[in-house]
């Protein structure tokens, strides 16, 4: 794959696809040209997960955001929406709150209980229907 040279500097989500256009990998970044531009590093300076990754990677594409709050959202959304193959966090779907689902969010076995009281309830827009997949909802946050 080439490296691309149009990237956001913004927070957002992007997008990795294969030849037949499936979505293979979605991440999300504080700084998407930052982030995007670390996948095109010499292969001996790239985890092996990646260097598979990259290899069947054909095209990025990046959806921005205003926040990265925003982005992390976004990113949870589009990993249960399309279940790519490389994203290992958060494609499972059951509803507890387990070490696996919290890697995502920079967590592990000792802060596993704390993450789990930050996100109690979901609360839906007008328009939203109630629909996750969809954007725009936003989490409440309860005090640990």
């Amino acid at each position: 794959m080439e490296r691309p040279n149009a990237i956001p500097t913004s927070p957002g989500v992007y997008l990795y696809k294969d030849k037949g256009g499936r979505i293979i990998y979605v991440g999300k970044a504080r700084n998407l040209k930052k982030r995007v531009l670390s996948y095109f590093r010499p292969d001996e300076q790239l985890t092996a997960k990646t260097r598979a990754m990259m290899s069947h990677a054909v095209s990025v594409e990046f959806l921005t955001t205003s926040t990265e709050k925003e982005a992390l959202l976004l990113e949870a959304s589009l990993i249960k929406k399309h279940r790519p193959h490389y994203n290992i966090v958060l494609r499972d779907d059951n509803q507890n709150c387990g070490k696996k689902r919290l890697s995502a969010f920079g967590g592990g076995a000792e802060g596993e209980k704390g993450r789990c009281a930050l996100f109690r309830t979901v609360h839906f827009f007008a328009g939203c229907a109630g629909n996750v997949e969809s954007p725009p909802f936003c989490f409440s946050f309860a005090p640990l």
